[in-house]
């Protein structure tokens, strides 16, 4: 796998620790490796009831996506402050192919959806809807 990007309007929200930790878990794949690049961009809500600090933030989300590195993948991680009043839901996870054959994938929210059950299986909470796109990369 050549990359992978996720970028959120507000990645995890105040249970930011435990979504990248199961984000984590679930782009576990041996097609990530030393050639892979993976890309976070997030946006913090700066009327967040319990704001966190851009540099505490980001040391949290690089802690908890740091087994995505095991085998020397690059891990970028951006947090950015939004002031905007209106943050959308939707996500977008791009992943690169190394044949050059791209996907993206829309989620109409971030991954609370999801509860990962004691026997690591996952367990889908709520109605969302996820939206996978192919298409030839650069």
């Amino acid at each position: 796998m050549q990359g992978v990007a996720y970028s959120p309007v507000q990645f995890f929200g105040s249970t930011s620790e435990s979504g990248a930790k199961l984000f984590a878990k679930l782009l576990q794949s041996e097609n990530i490796n030393a050639n892979t690049k993976i890309v976070i961009d997030t946006r913090e809500n700066c009327r967040d009831r319990y704001p966190v600090p851009v540099p505490e933030r980001k040391r949290q989300l690089e802690a908890a996506l740091a087994p995505l590195c095991s085998n020397g993948a690059a891990l970028i991680v951006t947090v950015h402050l939004d002031h905007s009043s209106n943050l959308e839901h939707g996500r977008i996870l791009e992943i690169y192919r190394a044949s050059g054959d791209c996907y993206r994938v829309v989620f109409d929210k971030g991954i609370a959806f999801i509860k990962e059950n004691p026997t690591d299986l996952y367990q889908i909470q709520e109605f969302t809807y996820i939206v996978i796109h192919r298409f030839q990369g650069k």
